[in-house]
């Protein structure tokens, strides 16, 4: 079997795992009404079609609780905002690309846009140094996963120089509209 799955193309496998099972639960829950004779009919089977009914209104109350969860990213978000990366280094520019790219704003919450699975990232630059940012994108921290296989040195320090520059442009254009 595992032999077969190495002959599909990349691109396949994702719809062959979940195709396949679909496929077979479907043939599964349509075989009583195909060759429903005598024992077999599904009228006889009650605790069966109940079974059934009860696991795919499970499934479909669960599948609707996880969209509508907390703690489920958001796939839907629109990238950074323009005004905040004009203003930075080409550096800081790069890493809100790969804030957007790598998924960063799914979890975090940027400037009152992303996901609440991750903490607030608009003035981590206040909270912790380059150094503990740079180790906890490389490490993982809490539930975070470690990225220290998916990115280069280069795309994390631009991730680091992109969240450090956030906080010293809003607190210049604070200090401006203050005076």
């Amino acid at each position: 079997f595992f032999a077969a799955l190495a002959v599909f193309p990349a691109g396949l496998e994702n719809y062959l795992i979940i195709l396949g099972p679909l496929l077979v639960g479907l043939v599964l829950v349509l075989l009583p009404f195909v060759a429903g004779k005598g024992e077999r009919s599904w009228r006889r089977r009650p605790w069966a079609v109940a079974s059934v009914i009860l696991i795919v209104l499970m499934i479909g109350s669960l599948w609707r609780a996880g969209e509508r969860a907390p703690w489920s990213p958001h796939f839907d978000l629109p990238p950074v905002q323009q005004n905040v990366t004009t203003s930075q280094s080409a550096l800081a520019q790069q890493g809100a690309l790969l804030f957007r790219q790598e998924g960063c704003q799914f979890c975090h919450t940027f400037q009152g846009v992303g996901g609440v699975r991750g903490p607030n990232l608009t003035n981590i630059a206040e909270r912790i140094s380059p150094e503990v940012m740079t180790t906890s994108i490389l490490a993982g921290r809490n539930n975070m996963p470690s990225y220290a296989h998916t990115l280069t040195p280069d795309q994390v320090r631009a991730l680091v120089a992109f969240l450090q520059s956030t906080t010293a442009a809003q607190s210049g254009a604070s200090d401006t509209t203050g005076q």
